[in-house]
């Protein structure tokens, strides 16, 4: 008979990684959606603290240590289910004409054209904006909207679930 590993801890119930995932997708989404703080989103800011959220919230509840594929797993989950509520929620108020970041970040654009390639450049990037805002919102720039969303989410995940799986140890490392 042999003895027990003494360094395996079991736990108390069976890890279930879904409440996990809600935190850290609720702080995705909550970052994402609020007014000029969704500007981090350009740098992964929100889904590397969502996906370190999850990682940090599962690791503690259930007292574990995870490999860094499951860290990263649970990462690109939770990023990919925040960033797709913020998508869907920016989307239907963009639909509505809601963007209070819209002419911020147009109006940049421009006094950037207009400062580093002249004026000629930032009447073209001010026609160009026109335009686009004359056509509204289509399906293609939803669809192209949605794959980017998608791709940064996962990039971001799996960022954030790799650091949170180094960072947030509290057991010996189980099984998975």
């Amino acid at each position: 008979m042999s003895e027990p590993n003494s360094f395996q801890v079991e736990p108390a119930e069976k890890p279930d990684d879904f409440q996990a995932m809600l935190m850290g997708a609720g702080l995705v989404f909550v970052i994402s959606v609020i007014p000029f703080v969704n500007l981090l989103g350009c740098c992964l800011i929100p889904q590397i603290l969502g996906a370190m959220m999850a990682v940090y919230w599962f690791t503690n509840k259930y007292q574990l240590t995870i490999s860094p594929g499951k860290g990263i797993v649970l990462g690109i989950l939770t990023c990919l289910l925040g960033g797709i509520a913020a998508f869907v929620v920016a989307t239907i108020l963009q639909k509505l004409g809601i963007n209070p970041v819209e002419k911020f970040t147009n109006q940049a654009t421009i006094d950037l054209m207009e400062k580093f390639a002249g004026p000629e450049a930032a009447q073209a990037a001010r026609d160009e904006i026109e335009k686009q805002m004359a056509q509204g919102l289509t399906a293609v720039k939803v669809v192209i909207g949605l794959v980017v969303s998608l791709v940064l989410n996962a990039i971001g995940g799996v960022i954030g679930g790799a650091i949170g799986a180094a960072v947030f140890k509290k057991a010996p490392q189980v099984a998975e």
